[in-house]
């Protein structure tokens, strides 16, 4: 009887060191937040033009969303995952109603990255080991860059008729 009792307390003992080894090695769970963000897109003027090449004008975008994001301690990955809305507006200024309002997503990986809860980001730095970014409003424009040793790739899609693009690439360490 003694010998069933020191078994079981030995299987549970196992069990529970089991249990923990597994809870240690999983991912953490996701910070989650509010997300909102506004930008104004004019053709010619600034970076990122590919909304208001796909408008045909300068429109004016608010992103609400809401932001998931987790730090793989001893990977050095900080993991982003945008899911909203985006309600577009005509001109320089989210006033009025509207002209436009559809789903976006953006997706972010960054391999040690200095900011590890995402923003902002180390954006364009020799110091960027690896990443991975993807902001979209499908049907509308795609923005993706990677990094990998601080050299960069960068494009924008606007996903008019024919489609437009723009992008290039550069080695932020020399």
């Amino acid at each position: 009887m003694r010998r069933l009792v020191v078994l079981t307390m030995v299987v549970i003992l196992v069990g529970l060191l089991l249990v923990n080894s597994v809870a240690a090695s999983a991912p953490p769970p996701p910070t989650c937040s509010d997300f909102k963000w506004t930008q104004t897109y004019q053709d010619g003027v600034g970076f990122y033009q590919a909304p208001a090449w796909y408008y045909g004008e300068t429109v004016t975008i608010v992103y609400e969303a809401r932001n998931c994001n987790f730090f793989q301690q001893g990977q050095g990955r900080f993991v982003l995952h945008l899911n909203g809305i985006a309600s577009v507006y005509s001109g320089t200024a989210p006033t009025g109603d509207p002209i436009d309002v559809r789903p976006f997503h953006n997706t972010e990986t960054w391999q040690d990255a200095t900011n590890t809860w995402g923003w902002p980001a180390n954006w364009w730095q020799c110091s960027v080991k690896q990443a991975q970014y993807k902001w979209t409003i499908p049907g509308v424009y795609d923005f993706t860059a990677t990094a990998h040793k601080g050299y960069w790739t960068y494009k924008q899609t606007a996903f008019t008729s024919p489609p437009q693009h723009s992008g290039g690439e550069f080695d932020a360490c020399q």
